[in-house]
């Protein structure tokens, strides 16, 4: 192992993990797990509007500078940190699983051409199946969405999305963007696992659905081996105040888990 590949949505890319660092004097604290419904979203939506309008002002650092230290401390540049192994982390927040397959296919396929496959190491974390991948003609690129919340997107064209999904519709979205993936990075011949956050219970409401028993089926078979087992939450476990305000996980949370990811990738 040479290099590590990690993608995935904001629990790898780093959704909050420095905000108190950037914003000490505004920013509402960290949460346990027993005090989450006891936030005050009065001053949680309070917060959220001081960071996006200092963001927009690069005060004191722009939306680049501010993912960049983002990644800085997640646990896939903590990961690399302890193995003494190179990463490239392409997750982002807000990522659909759709576009989180597409991402890691484009990307390694680039990273193979000048590297032998065996020397790569991929780690994917999957989304929730309410977001979806959309194109987006003004940035001349893919995007997602989520159903539940429009952030900005045309409200007519979220409204169509959100009046036409189903249960069934947003299931056979997540498992072919799976399947996809999976048989391409089996057939790329590099070495890849799958990395539970511990926010989307896919293998629940997904796999059971009726109508996509049969893609459940190959979707098991094909990622039998492929999910790590160690989650974050394992990891959370052992902070007190493991959520940021709006539910990430803590800068602890990602030290901890980087650890037991490491101790699992080498035994």
């Amino acid at each position: 192992m040479k290099l590590i590949y990690c993608c995935g949505d904001s629990h790898t890319a780093g959704g909050e993990l420095v905000d108190d660092l950037l914003w000490p004097d505004h920013h509402p604290g960290f949460c346990s797990q027993d005090t989450i419904d006891l936030r005050d979203m009065r001053v949680i939506e309070q917060w959220r509007r001081h960071r996006h309008k200092s963001l927009r002002q690069g005060q004191p650092v722009t939306w680049t500078e501010w993912q960049a230290q983002e990644h800085a401390h997640a646990w896939p540049q903590l990961l690399g940190e302890i193995l003494h192994v190179p990463v490239i982390n392409s997750a982002r927040i807000g990522s659909s699983t759709e576009w989180i397959a597409r991402q890691v296919m484009c990307d390694v396929s680039r990273l193979i051409m000048d590297r032998d496959p065996g020397e790569l190491l991929v780690l994917v974390q999957p989304s929730t199946s309410y977001r979806l991948q959309v194109h987006d003609p003004a940035q001349g690129g893919w995007t997602s969405m989520q159903l539940a919340d429009a952030h900005g997107m045309d409200a007519h064209v979220h409204s169509w999305f959100v009046e036409r999904e189903t249960d069934a519709s947003l299931a056979t979205r997540w498992l072919i963007s799976m399947l996809g993936m999976s048989s391409w990075l089996n057939a790329a011949g590099v070495r890849w696992q799958l990395v539970d956050s511990g926010e989307h219970t896919v293998d629940t409401a997904t796999l059971h659905h009726r109508d996509c028993s049969s893609l459940a089926s190959a979707y098991q078979d094909i990622t039998a081996n492929a999910w790590l087992g160690i989650t974050m939450p394992q990891a959370a476990s052992l902070v007190q105040l493991c959520r940021c305000p709006d539910l990430h996980w803590t800068r602890e949370v990602h030290e901890h888990f980087a650890r037991n990811l490491a101790d699992a990738l080498c035994a």
